[in-house]
């Protein structure tokens, strides 16, 4: 049982038609995008719309008892409550050893903001400032994140334990 990706094409601005295979004789396959479960299909391909500026994550499988390997999302989002006498919000990434600009967003009255970063590379710490521009055109006080990107953390040690006693259970 393995699937294989035989064919990428790239179909419209955002869109991109994917083709597999599978070595058994009449698969099923079940195709998860982004981790979650998209369509269960005969058929040796399929056709995924792609937001711009995002990376398609596929995963194909030809058995119902093996799920997607457990990774969180591979991008963040950032969000912040709008700061007084802002015109924009200048998004800079720390790369290396500089910021670096990635985003103007305008300040338009919304009572939040927020900006999904690039696809990050997994165990590495990541670092984004929001830097409000004031109508003065002068660069406010960053707001400023710092994460250890893990996509494939390792499964948890977990073990319970229950007391009839005092009818209480514990997670250690």
């Amino acid at each position: 049982m393995a699937v294989s990706i035989t064919q990428t094409e790239r179909v419209g601005p955002n869109g991109w038609r994917v083709s597999w295979s599978s070595d058994l004789v009449s698969p099923v396959f079940y195709v998860y995008q982004d981790g979650r479960l998209v369509d269960v299909t005969t058929a040796g391909s399929g056709t995924f719309n792609v937001p711009s500026g995002e990376s398609l994550v596929l995963e194909v499988l030809d058995d119902p008892n093996i799920k997607p390997e457990a990774a969180f999302p591979g991008k963040l989002t950032l969000g912040w409550y709008p700061v007084p006498d802002t015109k924009a919000y200048r998004i800079d990434e720390y790369l290396s050893g500089e910021w670096k600009e990635q985003k103007r967003i305008s300040e338009t009255g919304q009572g939040f903001y927020q900006w999904k970063t690039r696809w990050l590379e997994d165990s590495q710490t990541h670092q984004f400032r929001i830097v409000p521009i004031g109508t003065n055109g002068n660069a406010g006080t960053p707001l400023t994140f710092s994460v250890l990107m893990v996509r494939h953390p390792d499964p948890p040690d977990v073990n319970f334990s229950y007391s009839a006693d005092t009818q209480t259970v514990t997670i250690s």
